[in-house]
């Protein structure tokens, strides 16, 4: 037996593939969004270059086994109207650590030591005059931080985040 692909000819035979393709993904969306995805809009740069700003993500997670760097969506508070918003950060503490942003530094210290972050542009960032300080995190508390550190509302300002306060974790995403 002899398969064929056989491309359409016509615009009318493009046009009826294009639309045979979309209805199926929407449709592999429709049927995996029931069991584990989402679609999110992030609104502001706190994730560049990760995550760009406006971005329409599709997101799939599979457990709640939260590691450093992970990426969550979770809800916090309005820096202004203290009401509250989904926000899109990576995970930098876990529960139990001492999590220390010195003065002139350029890392993060994570008991003490200094931590990798490849994800950031040079694998370092210059605190400036950003908030600085030094937290332990209790038995559910994470520490999260935007991967662009210098526009990004995160635990420096507003402290650890509870483990409930997490909506998801992404596990997969496609931007759109």
């Amino acid at each position: 037996m002899k398969l064929a692909i056989e491309w359409p000819t016509t615009r009318r035979g493009w046009t009826k593939e294009i639309l045979q393709s979309a209805l199926l993904v929407a449709l592999c969306i429709s049927v995996h969004g029931c069991l584990a995805s989402r679609v999110w809009h992030l609104v502001g740069p706190s994730m560049l270059p990760t995550l760009p700003d406006g971005c329409i993500m599709v997101v799939w997670w599979s457990s709640w086994d939260i590691e450093r760097g992970d990426i969550v969506i979770l809800t916090g508070k309005d820096q202004i109207t203290k009401e509250p918003e989904e926000w899109c950060k990576r995970v930098v503490g876990l529960p139990g650590e001492t999590i220390e942003i010195r003065p002139g530094g350029d890392s993060v210290l994570i008991n003490g030591e200094p931590l990798s972050e490849p994800y950031l542009p040079g694998g370092k960032f210059d605190v400036g005059f950003y908030k600085t300080g030094k937290w332990t995190l209790g038995p559910d508390e994470y520490f999260v931080m935007g991967d662009n550190r210098d526009v990004s509302y995160d635990s420096r300002f507003c402290g650890p985040i509870k483990l409930d306060q997490i909506v998801l974790i992404l596990d997969t995403w496609w931007v759109f």
